[in-house]
């Protein structure tokens, strides 16, 4: 009698510690809350694409820190530009695309016009906005803007692919 209650007590505390085991696993542990969760991306409270922003324009473009304020107020203003359209876009886009289902939706070739419209739009604030940040530039250096503004608006592609049958282009190894 007493073996037994002995081993109840042991299977008890068994399935016990199975419960904390299986809860904590399921759960998992706290994290301790990261510099994001702290409202702040670790660089002083901005976005890292910002700190790298600033960090290229001062070592790579040699501009001051006035120079430095005035390219983040030219891009902060192009991307709330660009945001707005953006929204405005996705609207027209869902608009033209129900028409599809819906034989009633009204004038397919306006939307059409008006997607057309934004996009020629967003464009042109592109290219100003590259002038722009182009004019705060020395001469010297504008080549490296150029390729920094093409690889952030993703108009060139990153990394040329090879099929299979393409042969891959040889490095020339400096001796």
């Amino acid at each position: 009698m007493k073996t037994t209650k002995i081993l109840i007590g042991a299977v008890g505390v068994l399935v016990l510690l199975n419960v904390i085991l299986i809860t904590f696993l399921f759960a998992g542990r706290p994290h301790p809350p990261s510099d994001h969760d702290r409202g702040g991306y670790g660089h002083k409270g901005k976005h890292p694409r910002e700190h790298h922003m600033k960090h290229f324009m001062k070592h790579r473009l040699d501009l001051n820190d006035t120079q430095i304020e005035q390219a983040m107020e030219l891009k902060n203003e192009h991307m709330e530009f660009v945001q707005k359209q953006n929204t405005t876009l996705r609207a027209l886009n869902k608009k033209f695309f129900d028409c599809v289902t819906d034989s009633a939706c009204g004038d397919k070739e306006a939307v059409y016009n008006e997607i057309q419209d934004l996009h020629q739009q967003i464009m042109k604030n592109r290219y100003v906005h590259f002038e722009k940040m182009l004019s705060l530039v020395e001469a010297d250096k504008q080549d490296e803007l150029k390729k920094m503004l093409i690889r952030m608006s993703n108009m060139e592609p990153k990394h040329q692919k090879h099929s299979k049958h393409q042969k891959h282009p040889k490095k020339e190894h400096k001796k």
